[in-house]
Protein backbone atom coordinates (compact mmCIF):
# COMPACT_ATOMS: atom_id res chain seq x y z
CA UNK A 1 0.00 0.00 0.00
CA UNK A 2 0.99 3.54 -0.19
CA UNK A 3 0.35 6.70 1.78
CA UNK A 4 -2.93 7.33 -0.38
CA UNK A 5 -4.21 4.15 0.04
CA UNK A 6 -3.59 4.17 3.60
CA UNK A 7 -5.01 7.69 4.09
CA UNK A 8 -8.32 6.69 2.26
CA UNK A 9 -8.66 3.01 4.45
CA UNK A 10 -7.84 5.71 7.94
CA UNK A 11 -10.62 7.94 6.46
CA UNK A 12 -13.10 5.23 5.58
CA UNK A 13 -12.87 3.79 9.05
CA UNK A 14 -13.75 6.99 10.76
CA UNK A 15 -17.13 6.92 8.16
CA UNK A 16 -18.07 3.23 9.39
CA UNK A 17 -17.35 4.39 12.66
CA UNK A 18 -19.89 7.22 11.92
CA UNK A 19 -22.05 5.29 9.77
CA UNK A 20 -22.41 2.96 13.14
CA UNK A 21 -22.95 5.38 15.46
CA UNK A 22 -25.76 6.78 13.23
CA UNK A 23 -27.40 3.01 12.98
CA UNK A 24 -27.33 3.22 16.75
CA UNK A 25 -28.76 6.40 16.83
CA UNK A 26 -31.55 5.09 14.77
CA UNK A 27 -31.87 1.75 16.98
CA UNK A 28 -32.11 3.70 20.21
CA UNK A 29 -33.91 6.89 19.87
CA UNK A 30 -33.47 7.67 23.79
CA UNK A 31 -29.85 8.33 22.74
CA UNK A 32 -30.83 9.82 19.42
CA UNK A 33 -28.78 13.01 19.75
CA UNK A 34 -25.56 11.29 21.75
CA UNK A 35 -25.24 9.00 19.29
CA UNK A 36 -25.65 11.45 16.43
CA UNK A 37 -23.21 14.06 17.78
CA UNK A 38 -20.22 11.28 17.88
CA UNK A 39 -21.41 10.03 14.20
CA UNK A 40 -21.32 13.65 13.08
CA UNK A 41 -17.73 14.46 14.52
CA UNK A 42 -16.50 11.13 12.93
CA UNK A 43 -17.33 12.02 9.95
CA UNK A 44 -15.41 15.42 10.68
CA UNK A 45 -12.60 13.07 11.01
CA UNK A 46 -13.31 11.16 7.96
CA UNK A 47 -12.62 14.75 6.24
CA UNK A 48 -9.84 16.12 8.30
CA UNK A 49 -8.23 13.01 6.86
CA UNK A 50 -8.50 12.95 3.42
CA UNK A 51 -6.98 16.72 4.26
CA UNK A 52 -3.67 15.28 4.69
CA UNK A 53 -3.59 13.82 1.35
CA UNK A 54 -2.23 17.71 -0.09
CA UNK A 55 0.58 17.58 2.32
CA UNK A 56 1.09 13.72 1.20
CA UNK A 57 1.17 14.44 -2.48
CA UNK A 58 3.32 17.68 -1.85
CA UNK A 59 5.65 16.02 0.40
CA UNK A 60 5.48 17.81 3.27
CA UNK A 61 4.34 14.45 4.88
CA UNK A 62 5.86 11.20 4.00
CA UNK A 63 4.59 7.51 4.43
CA UNK A 64 6.63 5.59 6.77
CA UNK A 65 5.33 1.81 5.67
CA UNK A 66 4.60 1.26 9.05
CA UNK A 67 0.80 0.56 8.80
CA UNK A 68 -1.05 -2.69 9.84
CA UNK A 69 -3.66 -3.17 6.53
CA UNK A 70 -5.02 -6.21 8.23
CA UNK A 71 -5.47 -4.54 11.94
CA UNK A 72 -7.97 -1.69 10.23
CA UNK A 73 -8.98 -4.86 8.15
CA UNK A 74 -10.56 -6.65 10.79
CA UNK A 75 -11.64 -3.31 12.57
CA UNK A 76 -13.66 -2.41 9.59
CA UNK A 77 -15.31 -5.65 9.41
CA UNK A 78 -16.41 -5.85 12.77
CA UNK A 79 -17.74 -2.07 12.59
CA UNK A 80 -19.63 -3.05 9.26
CA UNK A 81 -21.10 -6.37 11.04
CA UNK A 82 -21.89 -4.45 14.47
CA UNK A 83 -23.88 -1.81 12.13
CA UNK A 84 -26.08 -4.62 10.34
CA UNK A 85 -26.90 -5.57 13.68
CA UNK A 86 -27.93 -1.78 14.38
CA UNK A 87 -30.05 -1.45 11.39
CA UNK A 88 -31.71 -5.21 12.09
CA UNK A 89 -32.42 -4.19 15.95
CA UNK A 90 -30.21 -7.14 17.00
CA UNK A 91 -28.08 -5.23 19.11
CA UNK A 92 -28.50 -4.28 23.12
CA UNK A 93 -28.19 -1.48 24.12
CA UNK A 94 -25.53 -2.28 26.71
CA UNK A 95 -23.91 -3.97 23.89
CA UNK A 96 -23.42 -0.72 21.24
CA UNK A 97 -22.00 0.79 24.57
CA UNK A 98 -19.66 -1.55 24.98
CA UNK A 99 -18.96 -1.80 21.30
CA UNK A 100 -18.31 1.69 20.81
CA UNK A 101 -16.18 2.20 23.71
CA UNK A 102 -14.03 -0.81 22.62
CA UNK A 103 -13.96 1.19 18.92
CA UNK A 104 -12.79 4.01 20.46
CA UNK A 105 -10.23 2.60 23.12
CA UNK A 106 -8.90 0.42 20.22
CA UNK A 107 -8.41 4.24 17.95
CA UNK A 108 -6.77 5.22 20.71
CA UNK A 109 -3.78 2.54 20.83
CA UNK A 110 -3.39 2.18 17.07
CA UNK A 111 -4.46 5.73 15.76
CA UNK A 112 -2.65 4.83 12.59
CA UNK A 113 -1.19 7.50 12.09
CA UNK A 114 2.78 6.33 12.91
CA UNK A 115 2.38 5.34 9.66
CA UNK A 116 3.03 8.96 8.43
CA UNK A 117 6.33 11.58 9.42
CA UNK A 118 6.77 14.86 8.77
CA UNK A 119 6.73 18.73 10.45
CA UNK A 120 3.71 19.76 8.10
CA UNK A 121 1.16 21.47 10.88
CA UNK A 122 -1.86 19.96 9.02
CA UNK A 123 -0.34 16.58 10.32
CA UNK A 124 0.31 17.28 14.08
CA UNK A 125 -3.09 19.06 13.36
CA UNK A 126 -5.32 16.39 12.78
CA UNK A 127 -3.40 13.97 14.60
CA UNK A 128 -3.67 16.16 17.61
CA UNK A 129 -7.39 16.61 17.11
CA UNK A 130 -8.42 12.79 16.12
CA UNK A 131 -6.37 12.10 19.81
CA UNK A 132 -8.45 14.87 21.48
CA UNK A 133 -11.70 14.12 20.56
CA UNK A 134 -11.62 10.04 20.37
CA UNK A 135 -10.01 10.00 24.01
CA UNK A 136 -13.53 12.64 24.58
CA UNK A 137 -15.82 9.74 22.36
CA UNK A 138 -14.42 7.25 24.85
CA UNK A 139 -15.27 9.42 27.96
CA UNK A 140 -18.86 9.91 27.01
CA UNK A 141 -19.15 6.69 25.75
CA UNK A 142 -18.49 5.42 29.37
CA UNK A 143 -20.20 8.37 30.96
CA UNK A 144 -23.31 7.75 28.93
CA UNK A 145 -23.36 3.61 29.70
CA UNK A 146 -23.16 4.17 33.35
CA UNK A 147 -25.86 6.74 33.28
CA UNK A 148 -28.54 4.83 31.26
CA UNK A 149 -26.92 1.60 33.73
CA UNK A 150 -28.89 3.85 36.36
Amino acid sequence: MDGKEVLYLLADHEKVIGDFYRALARCFPDQKQFWERISDEEYVHHDEVLSLLGPLESGTIRFTGRFNKTAITTSLNFIRERTAAAKAGTIQQMEAFSTAASIEASLLEKMGFEAFAGDADELHRVKDRLLRETRLHHTMIVTERERVKK
